[in-house]
């Protein structure tokens, strides 16, 4: 099974039997994303925040990576969103 992101609102789950789409929101939510503070994670992060999830929590190895992710995230998103 894949699950394919089509909009921030809309994924698309294709499996053996055909595809479903199904009507999601991050509005108020909380994602918790391992190996978020760089490439594809912070991507992730950063668009959660834009699609109104109220925090994401980035987890990584190294105590300055995750501050220069937060940073870097903060610049993308914006102080407040971040």
């Amino acid at each position: 099974m894949r699950l394919l992101a089509l909009a921030s609102e809309h994924w698309q789950i294709v499996g053996s039997g055909g595809q479903v789409t199904l009507d999601v929101t991050l509005e108020g939510k909380v994602a918790i994303i391992t190996g978020g503070s760089r490439g594809i994670g912070q991507g992730i992060a950063e668009e959660f925040l834009r699609s109104g999830a109220r925090a994401v929590v980035v987890t990584t190895r190294r105590q300055e990576n995750a501050d220069a992710a937060c940073e870097a995230i903060k610049q993308s998103v914006g102080a407040d969103t971040a």
